[in-house]
């Protein structure tokens, strides 16, 4: 996985170089350069659209709400920002022969308040959703944060289109408009995540905590920068960058939830953070600990057939008992520096577990007879008719998971050019 990673990162950067090298851009005359963000320069709206009416050329913001127009010619013109749920907002700029234009912009001015809560996330999502070059879907950290789900599949069943596969009550799989989750690709940064258990090619997204990511896109159609073996559609999980935000961001949660039946309480806590150290270099962070103890029982039928007498009865019945504890620990760290006004480094790591221990056990009737009487619910047997067999039987499993990733890489603007470079490695294992 780390070859594979490396080496596709090292051709993607000889590309770009080479491809500035062969068509080098003409003399830069201007440029406009400028961030979007609420009024109360908290938050960086990222997806906001930005548009040079005069000239009809239109950019989207990036994460950090930054935006850039290269190749101006000089001359006054008028920048339009929209913002799903914001009034649009007009500011006028004047441009030299050269040089570079700043122009910051805030939505939610004028008396207008960019409401929090439910509305801003679904705000968030839809300017997203609508700059993006093909169909996804977006979830955003508020809205992860607004339900009570316990990692990325729970939290990825919130949107159109998409439902989960669970186990113990607890969302594991991801399926996309009816497909197999194995057609699915899954990334954490940007990074391909593999598949932790050894026989399958579907990744386990119940490993990752959801109190660590920032956001989720769904990218249900394919574009050409993607890779060519996704079908159903490509999970792609970003954790939190210090400049997702203009100012710092401290957040703890701690829950806990009493289960009944198993007389054993679940705790569940997580801590994050976001920080610029400087103007050009902030970390951001967290960990999240959870631990579920509980119990379940049912009862399983099997060769169910119809008597001479029209008695419906199964000739193998289970009783199961199950005993479960569920552990999951994370911690991620992000760092972002800015080297200049053209160029954005990063490095950012994740690390998640998953144990899952369960004892089962299990009574089983095994009858060789057709029942002896019975009504249109219940049959009746007797071992004077037949044999009645009896079995016990314990199972005692453990299963541990682990995802580990580190992606470094960054962007430089140059000209009309934009170059990215990244190289990660990642890992996932099952014990």
């Amino acid at each position: 996985m780390f070859q594979l990673h490396t080496i596709r990162s090292r051709f993607l950067f000889g590309t770009c170089l080479s491809l500035a090298a062969a068509f080098p851009a003409a003399a830069v005359a201007s440029e406009i350069t400028g961030t979007v963000s609420d009024a109360s320069e908290t938050r960086a709206l990222q997806g906001a659209e930005v548009r040079i009416i005069e000239l009809g050329r239109v950019v989207e913001a990036d994460r950090d709400g930054s935006f850039r127009f290269s190749d101006v010619p000089a001359g006054t013109y008028t920048l339009e920002a929209r913002y799903s749920g914001a009034d649009v907002v007009t500011r006028t700029v004047t441009v030299a022969e050269t040089g570079s234009v700043s122009a910051n912009i805030l939505l939610g001015t004028d008396g207008t308040i960019l409401v929090v809560g439910q509305s801003a996330s679904l705000s968030s999502s839809l300017s997203r959703q609508r700059a993006a070059d093909g169909v996804e879907s977006v979830l955003t950290r508020d809205a992860i944060g607004q339900f009570p789900d316990q990692n990325v599949a729970e939290s990825l069943r919130r949107l159109p289109g998409i439902n989960i596969l669970a186990d113990q009550g607890e969302g594991r799989f991801v399926s996309v408009r009816g497909l197999d989750p194995e057609l699915n690709a899954a990334s954490i940064n940007g990074t391909r995540i593999p598949a932790p258990e050894s026989d399958v090619r579907s990744v386990a997204l119940d490993v990752v905590a959801a109190e660590l990511i920032e956001s989720i896109e769904v990218k249900k159609s394919l574009t050409p920068d993607m890779d060519a073996d996704t079908i159903g559609a490509s999970i792609e999980i970003n954790t939190t960058s210090a400049f997702d935000r203009r100012k710092d961001l401290l957040s703890v949660k701690l829950e806990g939830s009493y289960n009944n039946y198993a007389d054993a309480l679940t705790p569940k806590g997580s801590l994050d953070f976001s920080t610029r150290v400087s103007e050009n270099f902030g970390i951001a962070g967290g960990v999240s600990y959870y631990r579920r103890k509980f119990e379940s029982d049912n009862i399983e039928g099997a060769d169910w057939t119809v008597s001479d007498d029209g008695i419906v009865y199964a000739e193998e019945l289970q009783y199961r008992d199950y005993d479960v504890e569920r552990e999951r620990i994370g911690a991620t760290l992000n760092l972002d520096f800015r080297a200049s006004d053209s160029t954005k480094l990063y490095a950012r790591g994740i690390y998640s577990q998953f144990s899952d221990q369960e004892f089962r056990g299990d009574v089983i009737l095994i009858m060789d007879e057709q029942p002896a009487s019975g009504t249109d619910s219940s049959a009746f047997f007797t071992d004077e008719d037949g044999r009645i067999e009896v079995r016990r039987r314990m199972k005692d499993r453990y299963e541990e998971q682990k995802i580990k990733s580190v992606t470094v890489g960054g962007e430089t603007l140059t000209g009309p050019w934009k170059l990215t470079y990244s190289a990660a490695w990642a890992e996932a294992s099952e014990r």
